[in-house]
């Protein structure tokens, strides 16, 4: 079995959408919407940063899954991804904030619509609410002054697992019946 890579592509997904947004709503170059550590790459408008993965036990499926007459594969895991998704203005200072602003009206605006279907999966995305604490905090982790950002989750996400277990089956029965005449 190999790996579907499935929080690289959500996170792909995510970019790509937003590149396609802004490009259309605003003319900004799709290419400069990416995925990295905020404040990192100067060239960015938008940077897409996957701060946790927490698992996900609405989705709790226990059921092993057949891969072939004698095997089983252990249950999927469900996992969601925390984004934090940050506009950054190249404008003058005096511009800068309304610039930012604008972003984050396109932002808001084309998140509300984020989903992507991966195989029969849809994974989708929404905005969290986080208390000023908890976002202070993972600027801190960061070493990076605070920034105005979205924080988001997209998911869930389904990690299969590769763990399997041999099965024996029965594929043969034979039985013989006696009746109760012959008694």
């Amino acid at each position: 079995m190999s790996c579907k890579y499935v929080i690289t592509k959500t996170g792909t997904m995510l970019t790509e959408m937003i590149g396609k947004a802004l490009s259309r709503e605003y003319g900004i170059d799709a290419e400069r919407i990416g995925m990295g550590l905020p404040g990192e790459d100067n060239s960015l408008v938008v940077c897409i940063y996957m701060y946790d993965i927490r698992k996900n036990f609405d989705m709790n499926d226990q059921s092993m899954n057949s891969v072939s007459p004698t095997k089983l594969r252990y249950p999927s895991k469900y996992y969601d991804l925390y984004y934090m998704i940050v506009p950054y203005s190249d404008s003058d200072v005096k511009f800068r904030a309304k610039e930012e602003c604008r972003l984050i009206d396109l932002l808001l605006q084309s998140l509300g619509d984020f989903y992507s279907v991966e195989e029969e999966a849809e994974i989708g995305f929404s905005l969290i609410e986080l208390d000023f604490d908890d976002k202070m905090k993972i600027w801190n982790g960061l070493n990076i002054p605070y920034h105005t950002a979205l924080y988001g989750k997209a998911g869930p996400i389904e990690i299969e697992s590769v763990r399997t277990r041999e099965v024996k089956r029965v594929t043969n029965i034979q039985m013989d019946f006696i009746s109760s005449e012959e008694e």
